[in-house]
């Protein structure tokens, strides 16, 4: 189990991803993604299968600090699942996690 989080750095203080970071957890089996809200008393969770993910994304900012990763899954889901916020080299590591698990 590998668990990422989003960076502080590049959230407003005013954000409650300032105080409590997006946390992406990647096991064996899914992935899942913990959002929290409202300064923590409120929190988003998506879980995905690694067998449902048809394709992962890597955008890259302009001047190279941060990155957001998109995850598309296979059939069902409206839209994509979107990570924002990620510092680069976070981004880059868990793409390639994620990958491996794809193939």
């Amino acid at each position: 189990m590998q668990t990422f989080k989003t960076s502080r750095l590049l959230s407003s203080p005013f954000e409650t991803r300032f105080y409590f970071p997006d946390q992406i957890i990647v096991t064996e089996s899914a992935i899942k993604i913990l959002r929290k809200k409202w300064l923590g008393l409120m929190k988003n969770e998506d879980r995905i299968l690694i067998d449902r993910i048809a394709s992962v994304r890597l955008q890259e900012n302009f001047f190279g600090f941060g990155a957001k990763l998109s995850i598309e899954t296979q059939g069902g889901a409206k839209e994509d699942l979107i990570i924002p916020k990620l510092r680069k080299k976070v981004a880059k590591s868990l793409r390639d996690t994620l990958e491996g698990g794809i193939e």
